[in-house]
């Protein structure tokens, strides 16, 4: 299913990377996904931190940023 959603959006503006920095740096938007839970049923913010951090860390002017 995601190889044909990625064929789908290839060549559109939307895109995916595994760079983290160079992403952020390229972004005219940033939308954070994906917490998992931890062993109580509570979200695991922890990668949220990061990633966030990681955001303040390699932005180079107005991005908006979703966080979900």
């Amino acid at each position: 299913m995601l190889p044909d959603l990625l064929a789908h959006v290839s060549g559109t503006q939307l895109s995916f990377s595994s760079d983290l920095s160079t992403a952020i740096k390229e972004a005219e938007a940033i939308f954070i996904a994906g917490t998992p839970s931890l062993d109580t049923g509570d979200a695991d913010l922890s990668y949220v931190e990061f990633v966030a951090a990681e955001i303040a860390r390699s932005i180079n002017g107005y991005s908006g940023a979703l966080m979900g």
